[in-house]
């Protein structure tokens, strides 16, 4: 009797404590075995599921930048798990390392194209289990370059000679941050003439080019900086060639005062060189540099004197436009001043006083007094500024 007592006393102490693991053991079918009061618990190491050994993650597969999900089996009483990529099976770097409560994880950066690695463990309390086994997924974000920017506008071959708002436009590209846009002087995309950051699928160039055959072409880029498939390379002329279409004077126009010169505008001209020259080769001329489309001469040119001109465009590099067209004026100032004091035949004056009609135009008048009309004894010759009249003196 004091036997059995003995064993049910210690029964029911070994039910106290450690019934609840037997049940567990029980209900669960586990092959763990139930730690004891005060030992340290060691996790199993969990089983990788998702994605599978040497899985494709692409664009397509896990949009928009091929970032997959990692899952592993749950482990019992873990509290607590890490998982670790790396572009190497030794993890001597980590891409991402980081813990969670739960047994999955998104990585929530862009990891670039290229092979990772990648390993989970539990924890219990303060207690890390032993890693998984590694697995391996292959990243490509353009889906083995099926996603890439699709060009729009200009289209392929296109020739201008100034660039519109938002001249260059392209396909946006799924989980792209920015996109560079490059433009060059050689289909290999080698010399360089242009480039730029954009965060939107278009772009107008803040530069001007020269005169010539361009290639231009676009990569996006992810938000860790990681370039993506390229696009197809198209090409443009650029060809700055049009010239000034002359309005005024007309040509072969006769001019009793100094011209307006006027001509057309032109597209993405900075300033425009206007030349003057009594020479149709223009082997002497004048020339206005002018930032207008017009022009009127501060002095007045020489009279009975044929003149021609023509104007020229220039760009912001400095670049020339053809000339315009040659046109032709004829200088021809012949206005006469009609007299009007003293009458024709007056007498008895011994100091007369002068008046006539003013020239238009005229800045000065010469007055000349004499005995005959041949004016072989001129009497008076004066030069009076811009006044239509003059006493004679005593």
């Amino acid at each position: 009797m004091m036997n059995w007592q003995k064993h049910l006393r210690i029964a029911t102490i070994a039910w106290v404590m450690g019934s609840v693991w037997l049940i567990i053991s029980a209900a669960g079918g586990l092959a763990q075995s139930a730690p004891t009061a005060g030992d340290a618990y060691t996790p199993d190491a969990p089983t990788l599921v998702t994605p599978a050994e040497a899985d494709l993650i692409t664009g397509l597969t896990h949009p928009p930048l091929g970032i997959p999900t990692l899952s592993w089996t749950r482990v019992i009483s873990a509290s607590g798990y890490q998982v670790q990529i790396s572009t190497s099976s030794g993890f001597g770097a980590t891409v991402v390392s980081t813990e969670t409560s739960n047994p999955s994880y998104t990585p929530i950066i862009a990891l670039g194209d290229g092979v990772f690695y990648w390993r989970a463990r539990a924890k219990s309390s303060t207690t890390w289990g032993a890693y998984s086994e590694i697995a391996s997924f292959t990243v490509s974000w353009s889906h083995r370059g099926e996603i890439y920017p699709v060009l729009l506008a200009p289209e392929d071959g296109a020739e201008f000679a100034a660039f519109a708002h938002t001249h260059f436009t392209w396909q946006a590209v799924p989980g792209a941050a920015t996109y560079q846009f490059r433009i060059a002087t050689d289909p290999q995309m080698v010399n360089t003439a242009y480039t730029a950051v954009t965060t939107t699928p278009q772009h107008t160039p803040l530069a001007r080019l020269g005169n010539n055959v361009y290639y231009w072409q676009v990569t996006p880029i992810d938000n860790k900086g990681h370039a993506g498939a390229l696009s197809p390379i198209w090409h443009f002329t650029f060809a700055w060639n049009t010239a000034p279409a002359l309005l005024s004077p007309a040509d072969a126009a006769t001019l009793p005062f100094v011209p307006r010169f006027a001509w057309t505008a032109v597209e993405a001209a900075k300033e425009y060189r206007l030349q003057i020259s009594t020479q149709q080769n223009f082997n002497t001329y004048d020339q206005i540099v002018t930032r207008s489309t017009d022009y009127t001469p501060v002095k007045a040119l020489s009279n009975d004197q044929d003149y021609f001109w023509r104007v020229q465009a220039v760009d912001k590099r400095n670049t020339a436009s053809p000339w315009s067209q040659i046109r032709l004026f004829r200088a021809r100032w012949s206005f006469k001043p009609q007299l009007l004091s003293p009458s024709n035949n007056s007498t008895q004056l011994a100091y007369p006083f002068f008046a006539w009609t003013p020239a238009p135009g005229a800045e000065q008048h010469e007055l000349q007094s004499a005995l005959g009309t041949s004016f072989d004894d001129v009497i008076e010759d004066t030069t009076l500024q811009n006044v239509p009249q003059h006493n004679q003196p005593k």
